[in-house]
């Protein structure tokens, strides 16, 4: 049996006012996921909103969704919850049979064949790397490359 297409989808998401945490989704869907919605709308944007609805749906129609927004008090169900939920059960290429009362199943209704949430986090604001910090000892590579000192 052929399989339809398909194409991952990664997008990496910051924590609000937090540039130590994030966490990077990568979703394998149809190649066909979103074509009918508008254009303006971005693959991580209809990402986004296809897990929104598998988590509305869950929560509304098992027992496992009820416990989990009602035992909770002041409770938001954010990508480390979502990640804590699924495990590592749902990621890979292989289809991932799913039980109705899990949340992989109403992920799967949503189009998200699977999903795999690395969440990166670091206490540490003074580790003393950074992002942009040059990956090359400087006085060497302007020794070795003279053309570099005018840049």
């Amino acid at each position: 049996m052929l399989r339809e297409p398909e194409k991952m989808i990664q997008v990496v998401v910051p924590r609000s006012g937090d540039k130590l945490s994030c966490a990077v989704v990568t979703a394998r869907v149809p190649q066909t996921f979103g074509d009918d919605c508008e254009a303006s709308q971005s693959d991580t944007r209809l990402l986004l909103g296809a897990i929104q609805l598998a988590v509305t749906a869950w929560f509304r129609q098992s027992n496992r969704g009820r416990q989990v927004i009602e035992v909770a008090n002041n409770f938001d169900f954010n990508l480390g919850d979502l990640a804590a939920e699924i495990g590592n059960h749902f990621t890979g290429q292989q289809q991932v049979e799913c039980n109705q009362a899990d949340l992989c199943w109403h992920l799967q209704q949503q189009d998200i064949l699977s999903m795999n949430i690395d969440v990166y986090q670091s206490d540490d604001p003074h580790h003393g790397w950074e992002f942009d910090d040059k990956l090359y000892d400087e006085l060497e590579v302007e020794t070795q490359f003279p053309s570099r000192r005018s840049r």
